[in-house]
């Protein structure tokens, strides 16, 4: 491990951290306190429920943890009984998120997770009346327990079951022997390391756990693993303060910033020297004599096409829209599009360094810097795919996300448009930016965004019923993680192409 001293400007650490404490500690101890000295008082859950879900101020949530903090150290059954008699009747979500954060960690800060010996049920609780909102927290902080990911609360809801009668901190003792167990071995355990990113910082202040992740010997399995090419930054973060807490020789926990920062250097630089080598081997092409209008063509994996003719997947990422996307596009997206389809990457225009400018110029959305629009160079590149292979009308897809999604909406929404659809991914919808949305009648719109996205979960709701309105099938699916590809990427692809296909 990185042999290192971090070296800290202390006045701004201590500034923001004092800042934190007046803010957001103290007033949170202080409504925690106060319900306390009520608690000896009185027992009526349900009448301290509704006096919170009144406060309706901007420091409420505040109010709501504290509650739920209150709640979860009751002893015995009490606060799961008292919730489970009126968590129905709720329909305040952010009450019910915080209440779900409550029952997982354990105030002061720096949080620990809770273990609540009826955690699992309490999690089943949160997950049994379908509300996405609530749902995604508790999706959340499940991998904790179980040290895997969920593709859906139905999945969850299984594994809980399976665990009902064990208590949460020897769940996650076997959860986390069958996941070292399967990263040992496994041929290519990348999945299964980059889950590491959702699941925090288990170890703290928990002795109990610690002593038998030693006995596990996961340090071990965890430097071996963060080691492993296309393990995310977020898994290596995770594993590397799992590391500090288990073996702190190993990597100090003074050390562990110093540690990633380097770990990221390197990896930069490893990415782009793996870069230049693959950008040698493409395969890209110009439309014209125009350098700046240019996409990359990955071959179909298989050789013979089937009857119907080749899907055609032209993919505009997100980002700057640049090549770099080359490997990640004809790797991962390639792969999971399967044998029968050819996959197109565009090339976004070249953005000057410090310049803000549109990333993927559309007639409704032009850029200042080029005097052209995206929609005649993607339309050059399909009837050239069209024009060297026998190419199914009904499977041309355009799929892009973040800044590649306006531009995936339009390409299914201009007229005479090609694209059967649009597959599109943590995205913004701006119709007044979009060709009319009639365009997009009797066509197939899937669209997969994460609630704890940056961007916010009205826009694909928007985009699904307004398409929908239109005349077009939609499908809004929701996943964890935020900003960027999180999960089972491959399965992710497959079921969008296996919807839109339908």
């Amino acid at each position: 491990m990185a042999d290192a001293t971090i070296r800290i400007k202390g006045t701004d650490m201590i500034t923001t951290r004092r800042y934190y404490i007046v803010k957001t500690v103290l007033p949170t101890l202080a409504l925690m306190a106060m319900l306390a000295s009520a608690a000896s008082a009185q027992t009526d859950w349900r009448e301290r429920i509704d006096e919170a879900l009144a406060n309706v101020s901007p420091r409420a949530v505040l109010g709501y943890f504290a509650l739920g903090q209150q709640l979860a150290e009751t002893p015995g059954r009490e606060g799961l009984d008292a919730l489970l008699a009126v968590w129905p009747t709720i329909d305040n979500s952010t009450f019910k998120q915080q209440i779900v954060k409550a029952w997982h960690f354990d105030f002061p800060t720096p949080y620990r997770v809770r273990f609540h010996p009826r955690a699992f049920e309490f999690f089943t609780m949160a997950l049994a009346h379908d509300e996405p909102e609530v749902g995604d927290w508790a999706m959340a902080y499940l991998p904790t327990y179980a040290w895997r990911t969920f593709e859906n609360e139905a999945e969850a809801r299984v594994w809980l079951e399976e665990y009902s009668n064990i208590d949460a901190e020897t769940a996650t003792i076997d959860s986390m022997s069958q996941w070292i167990e399967a990263v040992r071995e496994a041929d290519d355990p990348t999945m299964l390391i980059n889950m590491l990113g959702g699941i925090g910082y288990p170890f703290r202040r928990n002795d109990a756990l610690k002593e038998a992740a030693r006995k596990l010997d996961l340090a071990d399995t965890l430097e071996r693993a963060i080691l492993w090419p296309g393990v995310t930054s977020g898994a290596v973060q995770s594993a590397a303060y799992m590391i500090s807490e288990l073996d702190p020789e190993a990597l100090p926990r003074d050390e562990v910033s110093q540690f990633l920062e380097e770990f990221e250097k390197r990896r930069e630089a490893e990415e782009a020297a793996e870069q230049e080598k693959q950008r040698a081997d493409l395969e890209v092409r110009t439309v014209g004599d125009d350098d700046r209008k240019r996409w990359v063509l990955h071959p179909p994996l298989g050789d013979s096409p089937p009857e119907r003719g080749r899907g055609l997947l032209v993919v505009l990422p997100g980002g700057d829209g640049s090549i770099d996307f080359a490997s990640f596009v004809g790797g991962a997206i390639r792969s999971a599009a399967g044998d029968d389809y050819i996959v197109v990457q565009m090339i976004a225009p070249p953005i000057i360094e410090g310049q803000d400018d549109v990333v993927w110029p559309c007639q409704g959305l032009p850029a200042e810097r080029i005097d052209f629009t995206m929609e005649p160079v993607v339309l050059a590149a399909v009837k050239a795919m069209m024009n060297e292979h026998a190419i199914d009308p009904a499977r041309i897809w355009a799929m892009g996300w973040s800044s590649g999604g306006t531009p995936a909406y339009e390409l299914a929404l201009m007229p005479d448009s090609p694209f059967a659809g649009a597959f599109v991914i943590m995205s913004v919808f701006k119709p007044d930016l979009l060709s009319p949305l009639d365009g997009g009648r009797d066509k197939s719109f899937y669209i997969l965004h994460s609630p704890q996205d940056f961007i916010p979960m009205h826009f694909p709701e928007a985009a699904q019923t307004s398409l929908a309105a239109a005349g077009a099938h939609t499908a809004l699916v929701k996943y964890n993680g935020g900003h960027g590809w999180h999960g089972d990427i491959g399965r992710q692809i497959r079921a969008a192409l296996e919807w839109l296909e339908k």
